[in-house]
C-alpha cells in the first residue's frame, strides 16, 4: 500500500518501486525520452549499493534498453 501512498506525500513523485527499493527519472524532450531506474540494495544498513538501469528512445518507437 506504501507505493500507492508515497506519490502524495511527495508531489514530483509520480510511481516508486518499493519491492527493488527504488525509483524511477523520466526525461523528455522533443526528440528523446529516457528513464533511469535507481535500485538500492538494502535500506537496513548504512551500507548500500546503487544501481541503475536505463532506458530510451529516439525516434518514438524503439526502445532501447541499457
Amino acid at each position: 500500500q506504501m507505493e500507492y501512498t508515497l506519490p502524495h506525500l511527495v508531489s514530483e513523485l509520480k510511481w516508486a518501486d518499493i519491492k527493488q527499493r527504488g525509483f524511477m527519472r523520466v526525461t523528455f524532450t522533443a526528440d528523446a525520452a529516457q528513464s533511469t531506474w535507481y535500485l538500492v540494495s538494502t535500506i537496513k544498513d548504512k551500507k548500500y549499493q546503487v544501481t541503475t538501469k536505463s532506458a530510451s528512445t529516439t525516434n518514438g518507437t524503439t526502445l532501447d534498453i541499457i
